[in-house]
């Protein structure tokens, strides 16, 4: 043991456990590794914050390259705003009327997903008051999955209703593959690919000028997707 590792473990041993530590070389390559690989494949990568919840790694990785940090909760959005995230996408749904004017607040620019009707109205009734509209995300699901409209009808229908909504912007269309199937096998896969191509069927059946208004503030529309398992088919 050298005398700098002597010290650093003497340095530990006064630390309550349990105790997370970070290589940081590792932490870095890991980091330009994906950045990378996103760069190659000719997307763009928002990593999920709350794997981390730790700003310093998720300036990492915007500093090398990512457009944006995904989050689970309105509470992890508002750190994401916070430390100064530009672009934040919210894969879940508030329906607190305090939590939804914060998002909609000026700042960061959040994506919150939505996969309903009735939930778009809610959300629209529960903004009255906001300064500027809330962008959204519609989620395409499937019977197979948690969250999401079950078809591509639904999907579209949600998409009507978000542009008929006072207070909501129409922003891209979102999913989640990796709630259908956890498996590497050729079923598995199968599964995969077929929601993965209804997704892109239903983002291809978006009207034109559902896009117009987020288009117009600047936006760029939306089409995101990809978990841990298969981000390389996505």
């Amino acid at each position: 043991m050298t005398a700098s590792a002597a010290v650093s473990a003497a340095s530990l041993a006064r630390l309550a456990t349990p105790l997370l530590t970070i290589d940081l070389d590792d932490l870095d390559a890991n980091i330009t590794t994906m950045a990378a690989w996103c760069t190659a494949a000719g997307v763009n990568l928002a990593p999920h914050g709350k794997t981390t919840m730790a700003p310093d790694i998720w300036r990492r990785q915007i500093d090398a390259g990512a457009w944006g940090i995904t989050v689970a909760t309105a509470s992890q959005a508002a750190v994401a705003r916070d430390v100064g995230v530009e672009r934040v996408i919210l894969a879940g749904t508030s329906f607190r009327a305090d939590t939804l004017l914060g998002l909609a607040a000026p700042g960061s620019s959040v994506l919150m997903w939505v996969d309903s009707v009735a939930s778009v109205r809610l959300i629209d009734d529960l903004l009255a008051g906001a300064r500027a509209p809330l962008a959204v995300l519609v989620e395409f699901g499937s019977p197979l999955g948690r969250t999401g409209a079950r078809t591509a009808n639904e999907a579209l229908a949600v998409v009507a209703a978000v542009s008929e909504a006072r207070h909501l912007v129409f922003a891209g269309i979102a999913g989640y593959e990796g709630a259908l199937t956890h498996g590497l096998d050729d079923d598995s896969l199968a599964v995969i690919d077929d929601y993965l191509t209804r997704l892109l069927a239903v983002f291809d059946a978006v009207p034109a000028d559902a896009c117009a208004e987020w288009i117009g503030r600047g936006g760029d529309i939306v089409l995101t997707a990809g978990g841990s398992v298969y981000f390389d088919r996505v």
